[in-house]
């Protein structure tokens, strides 16, 4: 019955008949004007909030009525939001008798990104920074890294939006360096950051001189544990420029284990195996942890070697 145009052309009858009518249904399908009527009438509106109609009459009302009665408690903000998001003056979002009520997400997903990124700095506290950093232009970001780094979605500019191309310019890999310098609890965003980079490249960053007193704190267990990760050429390194080992991760890391590990096809002689393990592990210019040396297989089983690190 509420669908019949009978019902919907004939206003008077709806007011007449609120408490039997699917009004939602009503509402729904009504002619503007009509809705503005129902508006205008006390007891619909006693009935709208008891039915938690109040969504759907904003939804429906005209803007003409909004603004007549724009203090109204009742209306859906996140309704108005949707409504008035393209004729929003951007500059006046911050007015105090509606920067609360705004629903910012949907702001932040639909407000035209050139005039958010114009006026980012207004509301900082207010966007939805996951939503405004996948929609930044690229260019902006970069730009802009360390303005707002403290509102960026770190994780997905790591994972995604910063390019190969991006990640391989020296001035942005110093750039990110210290801002994530700057963020509590980074060890999960230094992972994401490892994960982008080859081994060749970690290490040659690694073995840069000029690169010395910037701080990157890779994720080494990632880089010591991966199958290209060649760790003699590295501790080489170690001994000759003083390249950074974290000599928690490489005591415990596969490629460790790989070179300890007893290789018939290259040294038949077990005992002298056992030589050569000692010679790395009791080598001084290494600090190994030799709690997590205990857990290499390559090497738990020998009993010349265990000793060295039972403590």
């Amino acid at each position: 019955m509420s669908r019949r145009d009978i019902v919907l052309n004939d206003i008077e009858f709806i007011k007449k008949h609120m408490t039997l009518l699917a009004l939602d249904v009503v509402i729904a399908n009504l002619r503007e004007d009509y809705v503005d009527q129902l508006y205008e009438d006390s007891s619909f509106k006693t009935i709208a909030s008891a039915k938690a109609l109040w969504s759907l009459v904003t939804e429906k009302v005209s803007e003409g009525i909004i603004r007549k009665n724009f203090n109204d408690e009742k209306w859906d903000w996140k309704v108005l939001t949707k409504r008035f998001c393209e004729s929003m003056h951007i500059t006046q979002l911050g007015n105090d008798r509606w920067v609360n009520k705004l629903d910012w997400d949907y702001l932040s997903e639909h407000l035209d990104i050139v005039r958010i990124q114009d006026n980012l700095s207004l509301y900082v506290d207010r966007w939805n920074w996951k939503c405004i950093t996948s929609r930044a232009e690229h260019e902006f970001l970069l730009s802009n890294l360390h303005e707002y780094y403290d509102y960026w979605d770190w994780e997905s500019l790591l994972q995604t939006i910063l390019t190969d191309e991006d990640l391989a310019d020296e001035g942005i890999r110093i750039q990110i360096s210290v801002i994530l310098s700057q963020i509590e609890d980074n060890a999960q965003l230094w992972a994401l950051l490892t994960k982008r980079y080859s081994t060749k490249d970690i290490i040659a960053l690694q073995s840069n001189l000029s690169l010395r007193s910037v701080r990157f704190d890779w994720n080494y267990s990632d880089v010591y544990n991966r199958p290209d990760f060649e760790i003699e050429p590295y501790l080489q390194d170690y001994q000759e420029y003083g390249i950074y080992v974290d000599w928690d991760a490489l005591s415990s890391s596969k490629a460790l284990n790989r070179i300890l590990r007893w290789d018939r096809n290259i040294t038949k002689d077990f005992n002298n195996w056992e030589d050569l393990v000692v010679s790395i592990l009791k080598n001084e210019d290494y600090d190994w942890n030799f709690k997590y040396l205990s857990t290499l297989t390559s090497i738990g089983y020998s009993q010349q070697i265990d000793p060295l690190w039972i403590i």
